[in-house]
């Protein structure tokens, strides 16, 4: 089957990357990441009706998927805007191409999946201002409000990501008061690795519908406006 052939015939589904200019990576919607897993390679080949293509390298992680390198090229080729949404159509193995696509301006315009997403009733996400102690300890004591969702959802662990590639699987300190729930026992090497320090204010940002115990989490303030 030629190229025009393939773009011309039923995709299989599709897939919806979120790359924001300041980030320099793609995120991928995580629900197309469960069902085709396995099929995936790490280098996806975007198709165009001229016979070209450019090539996207996917960091094949499950839990955190990330389009790492090719948006240059992609970008010129297609003449995409540097903040994009982008939804491919999938054919199979690792070929793609380009259904649609939009420039997201603002958090709420941009998929939920996606680490800087806040739009109401489909994200939740807790800010914490770092003091001293809280960076020094290899626990995070947690606020009332950010506790009180974790039992709620019964988490045990949860995956914190970063910016990419930072990921931690990270313990959910329960206890019967929400008082003292907390993260750990890795918290203060987190700190150290990224770094953060006193003062900052970390963001921590769930999907509500992500099919992981995904948290996604960086330092404010940077293009939000929450």
């Amino acid at each position: 089957m030629s190229i025009a052939e393939m773009l011309q015939s039923k995709p299989i589904t599709t897939c919806r990357v979120v790359r924001l200019s300041n980030l320099g990576y793609g995120e991928i919607d995580p629900t197309f990441i469960v069902e085709y897993y396995n099929k995936l390679d790490n280098m996806w080949f975007v198709f165009n009706s001229n016979n070209g293509w450019t090539v996207l390298k996917y960091n094949k992680s499950y839990d955190n998927p990330i389009i790492f390198n090719g948006w240059k090229e992609l970008i010129e080729l297609h003449g995409l805007p540097n903040n994009i949404e982008l939804e491919l159509d999938y054919y199979g193995g690792s070929c793609f191409g380009i259904k649609s696509f939009k420039e997201p301006i603002v958090e709420t315009d941009i998929l939920p999946f996606h680490s800087r997403s806040i739009i109401p009733h489909e994200t939740v996400f807790f800010d914490i201002l770092l003091t001293t102690e809280s960076v020094k300890n290899k626990n995070l004591i947690l606020p009332m409000d950010f506790a009180s969702f974790l039992m709620d959802k019964n988490f045990k662990f949860i995956t914190i990501c970063g910016n990419y590639p930072h990921k931690e699987h990270m313990k959910v300190v329960h206890s019967t008061n929400p008082v003292t729930t907390k993260l750990g026992n890795t918290w203060k090497d987190l700190c150290q690795e990224i770094p953060f320090k006193a003062g900052d204010t970390i963001r921590f940002k769930f999907a509500i519908n992500d099919p992981h115990d995904r948290c996604h989490m960086w330092k404010l303030p940077e293009i939000t406006n929450a």
